[in-house]
Order: C-alpha cells, then structure tokens, then sequence
C-alpha cells in the first residue's frame, strides 16, 4: 500500500512540475547584461514564421544574434533595436533597419529591460 500511495505523490509531483514548466520558455541572460538566450524569426519568409531560439549579445547599442547549435534558420548576424510591441506577456523587439528581425522575450525581463532604451525612432 505504502508502494502505491508513494508512485502516485511522485506522479503528481511530476505532472504539477512539468505543467508549471512546460509553458515557459528558456530565456537567459549574463549578470553583467551583455549576453543573452531568447527567440527571433525573420517575418519576410514567405512561409510561417517559426521563432528559433538564438544566442545574442549586446554591445554598443547593436543587437549581434547566432542562432543555436541545431537551429535550422539562418539568423546570424548585428541589427539595431528600431522598434518595441508589447501585449500582456511578451515584447517583441524589431530589429533592423536593413534585414528585419523579430526578438521575443517576456514583458518586464531582463532583456525586456536592457533593448528598451535602445529604441531608435
């Protein structure tokens, strides 16, 4: 009896852990705010656009963005911050102005916190 009663709270443990991580999504940033871990795409594919997780990092008021070790997009490359929409939980940075670039993070992160000021227009 002990055996069961002790499968079924690990089951219930693991159900309740993984419905409260399962909707989020990876997101890091570096203590010093310098680099970070979060989600682009490119709108002008043509297809649907698929948010990839990217690796980032901030310098100089420009964006520099590697995708990740298995991503199957190409979003390499330094943008600038030209734009910011935000709903309840997310804000989703516009970068730019050349090659347009979409970066998502959650409303009121760390990262959410460092791009803002960098808006240009």
């Amino acid at each position: 009896m002990l055996n069961a009663l002790t499968s079924i709270a690990f089951l219930a443990v693991l159900v309740v852990a993984v419905s409260w991580l399962g909707p989020r999504q990876p997101q890091w940033m570096s203590r010093d705010g310098s680099r970070f871990i979060t989600y682009a795409c490119r709108p002008d594919t043509g297809a649907t656009a698929r948010w990839t997780r990217v690796h980032g990092r901030l310098r100089d008021g420009r964006v520099t963005l590697r995708q990740s070790f298995l991503a199957r997009s190409q979003l390499s490359g330094q943008w600038w911050v030209v734009a910011v929409d935000r709903d309840d939980t997310h804000a989703v940075f516009t970068l730019g102005p050349d090659d347009i670039v979409l970066l998502r993070t959650r409303r009121g992160s760390d990262l959410d916190r460092a791009l803002s000021p960098q808006v240009n227009g």
